[in-house]
């Protein structure tokens, strides 16, 4: 039972299926099976397989079978003549569902296209063996990219425009004001965004006060030493319930380095600097954390297979970098999946995710989750993580909350 989704935006609810365009959710088939791309309407459909998954995230062209590119090359570009023919008349796609605004006969021809490409993705790829978090990550990122953020450049606009500043400004504003993930934009995981969304990744600290919470205030979940404890979770040593970074100091380091040193001092170390300074502390590094066992274990020569079942081809310099970076990554979404099934019906949404952090966009009236959420935040497969909590008002002036216990 193949369809599509007529738009990716969930308040768009419409799929074509066996050449009909239908509306009415539901009365929406309940056997549909196969189809491109997730969208939140979707959310109590089960069984479905979606190709994008198969694919790892390559497009449409990509992954079209030769004996279809030429007809669908021919509707991309008759797509991109609908789209600018809209955008000269200043019809947003963003604030019109596709198919209020693209007359019918195309959408079909579209979305049968769609079909067979997707189907031919399907049968022709494995499923991959980390499908159900890929599926679960992408349901939480399409819920993401639905919630429009509240921006607000007047107090940037009020101070001389250097270049800085100017740049800012036009960045912020010339974008869309959402932010929309790519789930397969690095190898390891790591998430990107895509081309003219809301860069939420790269937004400089001294910049993000640009951001308020559409509630009353923002709470910023954060893990403590990520890629440390992932470390040590890979080794099945059990995790410090004080900060990492201080209990190498005193550990590793025998008080001699302060926090800040100690934290330089060890990513030196585990991403293969020899340098004489370290040499008094490499027996102790290697003692608890022992990098050769790990290569050895998850590095087959060619590809490192992290424990989310991804295969990274490597040469052994990268092989740990790799294997850490992923893992770490992955943990974090893990998690943050976690919070939104524990939000879900709640005022409080994840507002976007910043590398190992998970930024919420809190409500006053979910105060009794506090704690709950920064405890399902630190509660990992690899052990009980410290994890640290900021509020504020501002994506910018955020200060710390008590630690959770």
């Amino acid at each position: 039972m193949l369809f599509q989704t007529l738009d990716d935006k969930g308040e768009c609810v419409g799929i074509y299926h066996d050449d009909d365009l239908l509306f009415d959710l539901e009365n929406f088939p309940q056997d549909l099976t196969r189809t491109w791309s997730y969208t939140s309407f979707l959310e109590g459909y089960r069984g479905i397989d979606y190709a994008e998954l198969y694919a790892f995230g390559k497009s449409l062209d990509e992954v079209c079978p030769e004996h279809l590119k030429e007809q669908w090359q021919s509707l991309r570009t008759k797509r991109s003549a609908l789209v600018r023919s809209l955008a000269i008349s200043k019809i947003s796609l963003q604030e019109n569902c596709l198919f209020d605004v693209l007359p019918p006969w195309f959408l079909k021809k579209y979305c049968e296209m769609k079909n067979q490409i997707s189907d031919h993705v399907i049968e022709t790829c494995p499923k991959p063996p980390n499908y159900k978090h890929l599926f679960t990550v992408s349901k939480m990122l399409a819920e993401i990219k639905e919630q429009r953020l509240s921006i607000d450049t007047s107090p940037f606009a009020k101070l001389p425009p250097t270049p800085e500043i100017i740049n800012l400004l036009k960045k912020v504003t010339s974008c869309s004001p959402y932010v929309v993930y790519n789930q397969f934009g690095t190898i390891t995981g790591r998430l990107t965004t895509k081309p003219a969304t809301f860069p939420i990744l790269t937004l400089k600290k001294e910049h993000r006060s640009v951001l308020k919470p559409t509630n009353d205030f923002f709470v910023e979940l954060d893990f403590n030493g990520a890629e440390i404890r992932v470390l040590l979770g890979l080794l099945e040593n059990p995790q410090p319930s004080e900060d990492i970074h201080k209990w190498n100091v005193e550990n590793i380091f025998n008080n001699e380095l302060d926090r800040p040193s100690a934290k330089e001092a060890f990513f030196a170390w585990l991403y293969g600097s020899h340098s004489p300074k370290l040499a008094k502390y490499v027996n102790e590094l290697n003692k608890n954390y022992d990098k050769k066992t790990l290569v050895e274990k998850y590095w087959d020569g060619e590809y490192i297979r992290t424990p989310f079942a991804r295969d990274i081809k490597s040469d052994r310099h990268h092989a740990l970098n790799y294997l850490v970076q992923s893992t770490a990554a992955d943990l974090a979404l893990e998690q943050a999946v976690k919070i939104r099934e524990l939000l879900r019906g709640r005022k409080t949404k994840i507002s976007f995710i910043v590398h190992d952090s998970v930024v919420l966009d809190f409500c006053s009236e979910d105060k009794e989750l506090f704690n709950e959420l920064g405890l399902l935040m630190g509660d990992t497969r690899f052990g009980k993580f410290l994890v640290t909590a900021k509020i504020g008002k501002n994506f910018a002036d955020l200060e710390e909350a008590k630690s959770f216990v």
